[in-house]
């Protein structure tokens, strides 16, 4: 093209967003297909950002934007560039455009990767000023990781659905004829018919009070759901060896002779040969099979639990693999990023909506971990409800699902009573409830709620369906 002035990128850049908006002009009945997948930030020149929004106000008015139509929502006597006025300046850069003809998707394609390269020289700009300006280097590093998530998360293929009803209804009819469930499974069968599994573009929230097996539930789904697909774990909580320790003691499990996960992390000498090595050796190799892969750091903010997640899901993709399932371990350790300091609730709030985010961008399921406050601790009946989820509301209204956890031993064994016969009805009530986990689904999105009970042996980090027990005959 015969039109040079002095851009601030490069003269392809700039070369690419003139051809696009010829192509728009001269195409005027197809430029209302593409503009939504247009910004104005795609655009290094100021002036065509300009242009490219009067477009925008033409078709969104009903008309086509032709070179006519534009030119009545610009000032046209304004110079630009070099002395040259809009209405010369868009008159001559159809002229020159009429003369080839070209497909847009590859226009938009380079507008695109032209705007991700400018955000990233600005990002890494910032970032060597901080550094040089003496800011903490941890602050400024986590800062620039936001900002290249959010680069990061532009380069996702999003799939953009547009259908009548009858579309909808074809989809949700089909999911009735696929023998493969959509979702993955939570672990637990009677959790997978209530939820219907993870639910795939979604946050889901297991909360409980310490000690109600929130890990042991939560490592124990992200290994069964390692079986049928790749799963990440986020573990702001647990250090790898107690990870480790965990995931031995739950694949190694036998009801008759469990292995206390307790016991592998300090290194117990029974361990060490014999039968219950030969099984632990077993359950390692069947834990080095999974496609599975565990982050494990304190103090991790949401932009940068996002980075990575993006990052490992781009790595699988390239291998022609999904990520299905992120678990975070707990949501009250994400670090906040500053913009709320001293507001809690809006700190949960901003992690959650992070979280939700993140599963919709990656269509995979994102489970968070939750600690209850102390309320639960003073009403006779500890079941937990919504109202206790703690901090925030925003973690009740982002998550599509909400999951307590509730064993009566933990309470009935740390209390004793003085009278002797209650004190036996105490311990009765205890061997009786001994292995019970709660599961109260106290919200779904999806479908109905309620309460199932599982088989929970906390100590060997061993949850299980109800009628485990009966259907194994207590051996495994």
């Amino acid at each position: 093209m015969d039109m040079q002035h002095d851009y601030s990128r490069s003269d392809l850049d700039a070369e690419n967003e003139q051809r696009l908006i010829g192509w728009m002009m001269l195409n005027a009945e197809k430029a209302g297909s593409i503009i939504h997948e247009i910004g104005e930030r795609d655009f290094a020149w100021p002036d065509h950002a300009e242009v490219v929004e009067a477009i925008r106000a033409t078709c969104k008015s009903g008309r086509e934007p032709t070179l006519t139509t534009v030119l009545q929502g610009l000032d046209c006597g304004r110079l630009i560039g070099e002395g040259i006025t809009y209405g010369e300046y868009l008159r001559r850069l159809t002229r020159d455009i009429g003369l080839r003809i070209e497909p847009v998707r590859p226009l938009l394609a380079n507008l695109h990767d032209a705007r991700i390269r400018r955000d990233l020289e600005a990002t890494t700009s910032g970032l060597v000023m901080d550094l040089h300006g003496g800011r903490d280097l941890a602050d400024a590093i986590s800062e620039a990781m936001g900002y290249l998530d959010e680069i990061l998360s532009t380069t996702t293929q999003k799939k953009r659905t547009v259908g009548s009803g009858s579309d909808a209804v074809t989809v949700a009819l089909s999911r009735i004829d696929n023998e493969i469930s959509p979702n993955v499974t939570t672990g637990l069968h009677d959790l997978d018919d209530i939820l219907g599994g993870w639910p795939r573009g979604q946050l889901s929230i297991v909360a409980g009070r310490p000690g109600m097996g929130k890990s042991a539930f939560a490592v124990h789904a992200f290994m069964t759901a390692a079986k049928t697909a790749p799963s990440l774990f986020f573990s702001l909580e647990m250090v790898q060896e107690q990870m480790g320790a965990r995931m031995l003691a739950n694949a190694a499990f036998a009801a008759q002779a469990p292995i206390w996960y307790e016991s592998i992390q300090n290194g117990d000498p029974v361990l060490r040969s014999g039968p219950i090595r030969n099984r632990l050796n077993a359950a390692a190799e069947r834990i080095a099979q999974l496609p599975l892969k565990i982050e494990e750091q304190r103090g991790l903010t949401i932009a940068e639990i996002s980075a990575r997640a993006r990052r490992h899901a781009n790595a699988l993709a390239a291998k022609g693999q999904k990520l299905e399932t992120i678990f975070v371990d707990h949501i009250g350790l994400v670090r906040a990023s500053g913009q709320y300091l001293g507001n809690r609730p809006r700190e949960i709030a901003e992690i959650t909506d992070g979280l939700a985010t993140l599963a919709k961008d990656l269509d995979c399921a994102v489970i968070g971990l939750c600690q209850l406050n102390r309320g639960v601790e003073g009403r006779e009946n500890r079941r937990p409800g919504l109202s206790d989820l703690k901090d925030s509301g925003a973690i009740e209204e982002d998550a599509s699902s909400v999951i307590f956890l509730y064993r009566p031993a933990y309470y009935l064994a740390n209390t004793r009573e003085d009278n002797a016969e209650r004190e036996q009805d105490r311990l009765d009530r205890l061997q009786a409830a001994e292995n019970i986990l709660e599961l109260v689904v106290a919200k779904n999105r999806n479908g109905r709620t309620g309460v199932i009970e599982a088989f929970g042996c906390i100590g060997a980090n061993a949850i299980r369906d109800r009628g485990y027990l009966r259907g194994t005959g207590g051996t495994k």
